[in-house]
């Protein structure tokens, strides 16, 4: 197994030389399915926390899983502040992480509004908005088209890799995986409570940004 991550790894490096000025430009690896057929639940990147191998209420890499509003722990299809549970019909009206409880992530209430901590138990939750900072930060993004999903393979310097499709998302209607897709982190925006930090994807490149906790996106649980 090892060999082979050094494989994939050797071949990902040279494609991201190949690859800097035109990092919208999505690769196919022959070595895709043996990439996928080694990934494992939990993945050990070398960094703080260990990364799930595919998104909650998925079974693979390349599944996109469950849709979830922010602190929300059931999946839902259609998403609108009207519907959303911690706020009376509209985006000034929330009722939990705001400035009167002044907490900031599901860790301030014991990870009872956190999907990944639900549904799988144990160690694993959402990963809060540092995590994701370090993950970006710590390793190599590639976009990478697996088993005709488009999306990016992210190498750790130990060799492993975990992929993130394109998920797409919800913001008041389904935003499709061709223009890239979102996740959640566990943190509330700082600058606008009606808001959650989230990870963009897309034409290649990563990003954090502020969405409305109303919208629908997956979540990349990850375990301490």
């Amino acid at each position: 197994m090892n060999k082979y991550f050094t494989i994939i790894t050797a071949l990902l490096l040279s494609m991201f030389v190949l690859s800097c000025e035109k990092t919208n430009k999505h690769v196919a690896l022959s070595d895709t399915n043996l990439f996928l057929q080694n990934t494992s639940e939990m993945v050990d990147l070398g960094l703080s926390v260990k990364w799930r191998g595919w998104n909650l209420g998925a079974t693979r890499p390349e599944e996109f899983g469950d849709y979830y509003a922010w602190g929300e722990t059931k999946p839902k299809s259609s998403f609108s502040w009207s519907n959303y549970i911690f706020c009376n019909g509209s985006e000034g009206s929330m009722t939990k992480y705001n400035s009167s409880d002044n907490k900031v992530a599901f860790k301030d209430y014991n990870y009872e509004d956190d999907a990944a901590r639900k549904k799988l138990g144990g160690r694993w939750r959402t990963p809060t908005d540092e995590e994701w900072t370090e993950l970006i930060n710590k390793c190599i993004w590639i976009p990478l088209t697996s088993k005709g999903v488009n999306g990016m393979l992210v190498t750790a310097q130990n060799g492993n890799s975990v992929f993130f499709p394109y998920t797409g998302r919800y913001s008041g209607y389904y935003i499709d995986p061709s223009h890239g897709g979102s996740y959640w982190s566990s943190s509330i925006s700082t600058d606008y409570p009606r808001c959650a930090v989230s990870v963009a994807m897309q034409w290649g490149i990563v990003y954090m940004w502020d969405m409305n906790r109303s919208d629908g996106q997956p979540i990349r649980p990850v375990a301490d």
